[in-house]
C-alpha cells in the first residue's frame, strides 16, 4: 500500500498496529509478572497509607499470615497497655514490650488452634492528618479469640518511612462497657499477658 507520494504507508500495515503492544511486553516483561511483583512489594514492606496498615493487620489475622502482619509493624513498635491491665499483670514487662515480644505474641495468636479475628476499621472515631511523617488514629477494636470478644478503645500511632506507613505504637485507652454482662470487656492486653512469650 502506497501513499500519495508513492511511498509505502508502513504504519497502516495490520501488523504495525500491534507494534506498541509488542514493545511494551518486551521491555517490561509480561503484565501478569508486573501485577504479582507489585502485590508482593505491598505485602512485605509497609502500606501506602495508615488505613491500609489496619486493613493488612485484619487480613493477616484472618489468614494467619505472620509475614503480612509483621510487614506493617515498625521495627520500633511498642505496645502500651491500659492502667488496669498493667496493674492486673505486674509480672509482665510492659515497659519493654517491643517488636521482639510482639513477634512472640503473634506466633501464638496466629496459630490455627486459637481461631482469632481482628476488627480495626469498623469504628474509627478519629483519623489524624499525617504530620512530620506521623499519624494517629483513635478507634474501638474487636479482637476475638475462640469466639470470646476483647474490645477496647485504642490509639494507633503510625510512622512513615520511604513513603510507606507502619504501625509503631498500639496504645490501649478507655475500656468499653459490656451491655450484656455488666462491667467492661477485656482488652488485647489481657490476651497478650496470657500468651506472653
Amino acid at each position: 500500500m502506497r501513499n500519495k507520494n508513492g511511498k509505502r504507508a508502513i504504519l497502516k500495515q495490520p501488523y504495525m498496529k500491534l507494534l506498541p503492544l509488542i514493545l511494551i511486553l518486551v521491555l517490561s516483561g509480561s503484565g501478569q509478572a508486573q501485577v504479582v511483583d507489585a502485590t508482593m512489594e505491598d505485602s512485605r514492606f509497609g502500606a501506602q497509607e495508615p488505613l491500609k496498615v489496619l486493613e493488612t493487620l485484619e487480613r493477616a489475622v484472618l489468614k494467619r499470615d505472620f509475614s503480612a502482619y509483621r510487614s506493617v509493624l515498625a521495627d520500633s513498635f511498642v505496645y502500651v497497655p491500659g492502667d488496669i491491665t498493667e496493674a492486673m499483670y505486674p509480672n509482665i514487662d510492659w515497659k519493654n514490650w517491643d517488636i521482639t515480644t510482639e513477634e512472640g505474641f503473634l506466633q501464638q495468636i496466629l496459630s490455627p488452634v486459637l481461631k482469632a479475628e481482628l476488627h480495626l476499621t469498623d469504628e474509627i472515631t478519629e483519623r489524624g492528618m499525617p504530620i512530620d511523617q506521623r499519624a494517629l488514629f483513635q478507634l474501638t477494636y474487636l479482637l476475638k479469640i475462640g469466639g470470646r470478644p476483647y474490645i477496647s478503645e485504642a490509639s494507633f500511632h503510625f510512622v512513615e518511612s520511604d513513603k510507606r506507613w507502619y504501625l509503631w505504637k498500639w496504645e490501649e485507652k478507655a475500656p468499653v462497657s459490656n451491655p450484656n454482662g455488666g462491667g467492661f470487656f477485656s482488652n488485647s492486653g489481657e490476651v497478650r499477658a496470657s500468651l506472653a512469650p
